[in-house]
């Protein structure tokens, strides 16, 4: 769904996740709430505390709690927190969104960095 244009990298399982993250170095991660060994605030938590930079996308097929965990990911600073299904283009969208946010971000780092310097 995300590539081309995008590096794509996947595992089914969280305890892979980390790993994988640290080897890939992604900026952008999206999970499932749900999922074997731990859910995907655990695996968020991890993540961050990893690389706090990182931005995440939640997604979750459960009705059960929806606000509940809505309010706990947005207090977890995720980026977005999709209800499934959701539109392919949905996805595309907020990942294209969520990317671009990052690179303004780093562009005016190095903006200020630069203004820093010159001062």
């Amino acid at each position: 769904m995300l590539s081309p244009p995008y590096q794509v990298a996947c595992t089914r399982l969280p305890r892979e996740a980390v790993g994988l993250a640290g080897t890939f170095g992604p900026d952008l991660v999206i999970l499932d709430l749900r999922m074997p060994d731990m859910d995907g605030f655990e695996l968020m938590g991890r993540l961050k505390a990893a690389w706090p930079d990182v931005e995440i996308i939640l997604m979750t097929g459960s009705v059960r709690e929806l606000d509940a965990q809505l309010i706990r990911a947005l207090r977890e600073k995720a980026f977005y927190f999709l209800q499934k299904p959701f539109d392919r283009e949905v996805l595309q969208t907020l990942v294209e969104r969520c990317l671009d946010l990052r690179r303004l971000e780093k562009e005016n780092q190095r903006h200020l960095n630069r203004l820093e310097q010159e001062l």
